[in-house]
């Protein structure tokens, strides 16, 4: 799966999400729950985004001399 594929993914999640708190939030107040809904989801993305670039170019095993 590529990058942009799986950004694809968590902006589809995140659509999922908000549309879960526009629909069970309480009416008036639903500030709050967007803000932490986001938060949640970018901080998710944020962390699968720098562990699937740091694979991209993985340390190389040390050579070592006689």
């Amino acid at each position: 799966m590529g990058f942009w594929l799986g950004t694809l993914v968590f902006i589809l999640i995140q659509l999922v999400v908000t549309g879960a708190v526009n629909w069970f939030g309480t009416p008036g107040n639903k500030g709050l729950p967007h803000i932490m809904a986001f938060t949640a989801v970018f901080q998710c993305w944020l962390m699968w985004g720098i562990v699937y670039l740091a694979q991209l170019n993985p340390l190389i095993t040390p050579v070592y001399k006689d």
